[in-house]
């Protein structure tokens, strides 16, 4: 068992480097006009914009809300919500993804599998709070 938790960071940048040009999901139609368009696309969905999402809950945003004065609510926060809620889109959207990029990497050849799947569904339906 703890063979497999060795070999999973390697599984996931072996299949991360494996499909970065490929597609899970199909691509989105195209809404007009593009500026209002506040769809979530795969491509977004980064190791990078994980990291910035996942220190965002676990380090910027517990700080600014100790930094509050007493009695005041988070809501005081001038983004609040909207930063929390993009966060935590972030956070899922990349776990759901790498989910079905090492389901790929673990079944070659195959495509459509449950995790792929969930991901697909999922990101059908995000988008950013604005």
């Amino acid at each position: 068992m703890k063979k497999w938790w060795l070999l999973t960071p390697l599984l996931l940048v072996l299949a991360t480097a494996a499909f970065a040009d490929g597609r899970l999901c199909p691509a989105p139609v195209k809404a007009a006009p593009p500026d209002d368009d506040l769809r979530i696309t795969e491509d977004e969905l980064t190791a990078q914009k994980y990291q910035e999402s996942l220190a965002y809950l676990q380090h910027e945003l517990p700080a600014r809300i100790q930094a509050l004065p007493s009695g005041k609510g988070v809501d005081t926060i001038d983004g609040f919500w909207l930063s929390y809620f993009n966060s935590l889109t972030f956070v899922e959207g990349y776990t759901l993804k790498t989910s079905a990029l090492l389901e790929r990497a673990r079944n070659p050849g195959k495509s459509g599998g449950p995790a792929e799947q969930r991901f697909c569904v999922w990101l059908e339906k995000q988008k950013y709070v604005d």
